[in-house]
């Protein structure tokens, strides 16, 4: 389980207790958001809850190394944040283990108008071709609730929060030179009718919902080459099903 940020709307002691389980397991990890810093006791109880020392990192879990990116501080190149990130990416190019890099981060990329605006942190300029060109398939991110999913898009130079349409439809091919961004903000806080406002789905977006509560699954099959990726409702239903491979 990865989450990608504000993960509680007080101080961290409730959600820490509730899902102390899971982190002791060793099966839980998580981004940082912006509530993460806002709230009573700040970043500090998550940084001990996870074991950080940096609020942004990377993870293996089997094949599949995770890159967590933390929007609420610098991303620009030549930050610390995006020269870890950097070498991390590049180094991972040397472990023929890993066949699936996924982003994470709390704040979104790019979606259609919701309460929330994007690039917030101009991560789109600072990790978009970065990832591609590293072999990112998939970014996960939050902040609005709602959900969202693009087409397998690659960076756009002259608007970046109008990405370039690779592939529109599944099945994805995993060495293609795009992503999939996924806003997966339908975990609490808010629910049905409540969740965050959806205006006209974008061009380059393959599926958006502000009707359930939900999380995204990836489901691995045939030893790891391929991901069936959902929306997953709270009652089990799946919605936009997509499988990369």
């Amino acid at each position: 389980v990865v989450g990608v940020g504000d993960n509680a709307y007080e101080s961290a002691g409730c959600w820490t207790n509730r899902f102390s389980s899971l982190r002791n397991a060793n099966k839980l990890n998580s981004a940082y958001g912006n509530h993460e810093y806002s709230e009573s006791g700040g970043i500090s109880p998550y940084k001990t809850f996870f074991g950080h020392s940096l609020t942004y990192f990377t993870f293996k879990f089997q094949n599949v190394q995770f890159f967590v990116c933390d929007t609420n501080i610098n991303c620009d190149p030549g930050s610390n944040q995006h020269n870890f990130i950097t070498n991390a990416l590049e180094q991972s190019q040397n472990d023929n283990t890993i066949k699936w890099r996924v982003g994470i981060m709390h704040d979104p990329w790019f979606g259609a108008n919701s309460d929330h605006g994007y690039n917030s942190a101009e991560q789109v300029e600072a990790f978009h071709d970065l990832f591609v060109q590293n072999g990112v398939q998939l970014v996960c991110t939050g902040h609005n609730h709602n959900w969202q999913a693009t087409k397998q898009v690659s960076f756009n130079e002259s608007n970046p929060e109008s990405p370039t349409v690779v592939d529109s439809s599944s099945p994805y091919s995993k060495t293609a030179a795009g992503l999939i961004h996924i806003v997966t903000g339908t975990g609490g806080h808010d629910s049905g009718g409540s969740l965050y406002s959806l205006g006209s789905q974008p061009s380059f977006q393959a599926y958006q919902n502000r009707t359930h509560n939900g999380v995204f699954e990836i489901v691995a099959s045939s030893s790891g080459t391929v991901w069936t990726c959902s929306f997953v409702e709270i009652g089990g239903a799946k919605f936009n099903t997509f499988v990369i491979s």
